[in-house]
């Protein structure tokens, strides 16, 4: 095997061995008000729990898909589990209430996140 045959082999495997960045845009919460009180399901067919559980509405990527959301300083890892936020927010993700205040999006209401895919 050439020098150039092993080196592009070990590119790709670093490549793939990290973490991608899927994006970079803004970001809002959901699940306060009416959501809290009631029950109800998401797109993919789970019970929403906003006050317990990290999930987050996407529009394209699969159900299931774990994502690392950074703001600032702070971190959290959510289970992509709805569809949404509404194109017309521009807006890339929005999180439940719970995964919001992991990284002090509550008090913010919108704010601009980092997106990376932990596992698909």
């Amino acid at each position: 095997m050439g020098w150039r045959r092993a080196l592009a082999i070990v590119a790709v495997v670093c490549t793939l061995s990290t973490p991608a960045m899927a994006q970079i845009g803004m970001a809002s919460w959901y699940g306060g008000g009416a959501h809290e009180r009631l029950s109800h399901t998401t797109a993919s067919g789970a019970v929403f729990r906003p006050k317990t559980e990290n999930t987050c509405a996407h529009r394209k990527l699969p159900f299931g898909t774990l994502l690392r959301i950074i703001l600032g300083a702070h971190s959290v890892v959510c289970r992509v589990t709805d569809r949404g936020p509404a194109a017309y927010t521009h807006r890339v993700v929005d999180l439940s209430k719970h995964a919001a205040e992991v990284i002090g999006l509550t008090a913010l209401g919108v704010a601009k996140v980092s997106i990376e895919i932990v596992s698909r």
